[in-house]
């Protein structure tokens, strides 16, 4: 579309405005200027334009929605929150599903922005609710929950996440965070092994996992598990350095763990 050459017609029109014109027909134009200048990412104006017609329609659908979208995107949550409300309360049932979705997504993390928690997670288990498939809403839902340290629900929703994930590096990471919350949270490093192994089932991504599930293993008195994490980490690190850290991490395993120096000198030869 050619945003420019429509903002600027809409701009000399804005000037030829007077008191003769109908608040109906100013606002319409601010509307359309404010959507002009969303489309070139001028967020600024955007946002001055639909105040601008909200003042004169301040009822109008496309307006509200609107006005609540750009005064999130710049910050100011309080506004959004109370203009996507009135929207709601004006007009949800007219709203289309996807709009409607929008507005309860958006004022859910307007709640969570604001900490108000129990309100973030009404909206957004109401977007769940709806549209059981939208990882975004899912994925709002686990942060508010966190906030809150619900830890439990946090998890529930988490493997409802993980289920609809198809990547395997974006299912690793959810695992991972699982883990995190059973082992640092809950207190379950059980738990927190089968997640951080699960994690590594799909893919070696990176190094934290393996670490992780090393420093579990160790804590758990599981030390020949521990080992294992060791070889797998030797197996995928290029870095010289990195290799040496790992590798005496064995050594030191095998010496003062396992009481066992002759597997210890093995490390210590790939360390040095």
């Amino acid at each position: 579309a050619s945003w420019g050459p429509a903002l600027d017609l809409l701009s000399a029109l804005q000037s030829i405005l007077d008191e003769t014109t109908s608040d109906e027909r100013r606002a319409e134009v601010f509307l359309q200027t404010a959507r002009c200048a969303e489309g070139l990412e001028d967020q600024d104006r955007a946002l001055e334009e639909y105040r601008l017609a909200a003042e004169l329609i301040p009822d109008d659908r496309r307006v509200l929605y609107g006005l609540g979208v750009q005064s999130f995107k710049a910050g100011h949550y309080e506004e959004s929150q109370r203009t996507l409300s009135a929207l709601l309360a004006k007009s949800e049932r007219r709203l289309d599903r996807a709009t409607r979705l929008q507005v309860h997504l958006r004022l859910g993390e307007c709640a969570t922005k604001l900490g108000d928690p129990h309100t973030a997670t009404r909206h957004l288990e109401q977007v769940v609710e709806d549209d059981p498939k939208n990882q975004e809403a899912i994925g709002a839902v686990v942060d508010v929950l966190e906030s809150a340290e619900e830890w439990s629900e946090a998890i529930r929703y988490l493997e409802r996440l993980v289920g609809l994930q198809r990547e395997p590096n974006e299912r690793a990471a959810t695992f991972e965070r699982v883990a995190r919350i059973q082992r640092d949270h809950l207190g379950d490093p059980a738990a927190a092994i089968a997640s951080l192994e699960a994690a590594i089932s799909e893919g070696r991504f990176n190094r934290r996992p393996l670490l992780d599930l090393m420093a579990l293993h160790e804590a758990s008195n599981h030390y020949e598990r521990a080992l294992e994490c060791v070889d797998a980490l030797l197996a995928i690190e290029d870095d010289p350095e990195g290799r040496s850290r790992v590798a005496m991490d064995g050594a030191t395993l095998c010496r003062d763990r396992l009481r066992a120096p002759r597997r210890a000198v093995q490390y210590l030869d790939e360390a040095l």
